[in-house]
């Protein structure tokens, strides 16, 4: 757990020297969508399944929540953050991979330290995961976007 909680602190450093690029509801809306993502996620292959657990019990605890609220939170905000908005479509693509990759590392790292323990599942499974869930938060990061854009949304209509 120490090497998890220094990993996040180097996140949130860096998180809190990056230009911002999203908005207050961006972001509430952003957190709020990767927290669900995540609990369905876990809830499915970690509780049904029981592919992996996180630190020694395979039971729902604090360690579970811990993760999904830091780790898939910071990192969303910064994938969104650091994305190419205004580039080409390979660029994007290519930022789109090279961050997956980078997650997929930090969650070979976690293995590694003993916070995610296997009992079925592969490395490699986690690909497809953290290709839905930040597709998911781009998505997301869009449609909130075109809401915030129409008036009609944030206005009440007197009848």
């Amino acid at each position: 757990m120490f090497g998890f909680l220094i990993i996040l602190i180097l996140l949130s450093i860096l998180y809190w020297w990056t230009p911002k690029k999203i908005n207050g509801i961006g972001i509430y809306s952003t957190i709020f969508f990767v927290l669900y993502f995540g609990l369905v996620w876990d809830a499915i292959f970690k509780g049904k399944y029981e592919l992996y657990y996180y630190t020694e019990n395979p039971d729902v605890h604090y360690t579970d929540f811990f993760v999904r609220i830091t780790f898939y939170s910071i990192t969303s905000l910064l994938f969104l953050n650091w994305f190419p908005f205004h580039h080409k479509f390979r660029t994007m693509i290519l930022y789109f991979f090279a961050f997956i990759l980078i997650i997929w590392s930090l969650e070979w790292v976690f293995v590694q330290i003993l916070l995610i323990k296997y009992s079925g599942w592969k490395l490699i499974y986690s690909l497809p995961k953290y290709i839905f869930i930040y597709l998911g938060v781009w998505i997301n990061h869009r449609m909130t976007n075109n809401f915030l854009k129409k008036e009609e949304w944030m206005s009440v209509k007197k009848t």
